[in-house]
């Protein structure tokens, strides 16, 4: 029964990556064309990007049988600032497949097969985290996209976590929201994985030393991901932006799940 129940495991992560690898192809193939065609366009190859992005979000998620449950108003116009709790690569396909954005995301992912290649394309915008002068650029090009009517998602805890609670935010990418009067919407991310699945804090939410490409493999294998996306009602201006990174903070935690307990947590690890 075991060996059946492997080989059937097996069968579903070689399928689903084959699937992604398609699907990806599929939608590079449409990305290269339409922006070859929009070349001279700014506004309609950014929309052309947004939209592409999207539609592969959404197919991944369907490949990987995320099931995205949404509570709250997401935001659907710009200039928006999105800022979440971070648990996962997969946070960004769920927050694509919902809202118009580009990411801010760590200088590191550039470097990565495949997936920095994608991030690129899609108008991620990096960042050294060790650098205050390259806080003080992405500052810029965030206030750029602003200005341009776009909306920029940021993960202000500066890593991904468990799932236990909320990690202190960091107030340096909340600048250009602050110095502007632009809204910062908020949502609290959650996952969690059928039955007959490992726990999520450990199969679905990425953090601490964990490699990527046995996770992103063990992930394929999941009968299932819930995924639960919580926006707040109204979003937040300050014009401090360390009071908005601790008012932030503390509606991001209040609509907050817990992916795992501190205590089997711990039993787990």
């Amino acid at each position: 029964m075991s060996t059946r129940v492997s080989r059937s495991h097996v069968g579903r992560q070689v399928w689903r990556m084959a699937q992604i690898g398609g699907w990806t192809a599929g939608w590079a193939a449409a990305w290269s064309i339409g922006t070859l065609a929009t070349l001279p366009w700014p506004s309609p190859r950014r929309r052309w990007r947004i939209f592409c992005f999207q539609g592969w979000s959404r197919g991944i998620l369907r490949i990987l049988q995320v099931r995205v449950t949404v509570e709250g108003p997401a935001p659907t116009a710009g200039p928006f600032v999105l800022a979440t709790n971070h648990l996962s690569y997969l946070d960004v396909m769920v927050l694509a497949s919902l809202v118009p954005t580009v990411f801010v995301a760590k200088r590191e992912v550039r470097s990565w097969p495949v997936w920095g290649i994608l991030a690129m394309a899609m108008g991620t915008i990096f960042i050294d985290r060790t650098s205050s002068k390259d806080t003080r650029r992405v500052g810029g090009i965030i206030e750029r996209e602003l200005q341009r009517g776009g909306g920029v998602v940021l993960f202000p805890e500066g890593t991904s976590t468990p799932g236990i609670e909320v990690a202190p935010f960091r107030s340096s990418l909340l600048d250009a929201a602050s110095r502007t009067d632009t809204p910062v919407h908020y949502a609290g991310l959650s996952y969690g994985t059928g039955p007959d699945d490992p726990p999520a804090h450990l199969a679905v939410c990425w953090w601490g030393d964990m490699e990527f490409a046995p996770h992103f493999w063990h992930l394929c294998g999941l009968q299932r991901v819930d995924a639960l996306v919580h926006f707040g009602e109204r979003p937040v201006r300050e014009a401090n932006r360390k009071t908005l990174a601790g008012a932030l903070h503390q509606a991001v935690s209040d609509h907050f799940t817990p992916v795992v307990t501190k205590d089997l947590h711990d039993f787990a690890y």
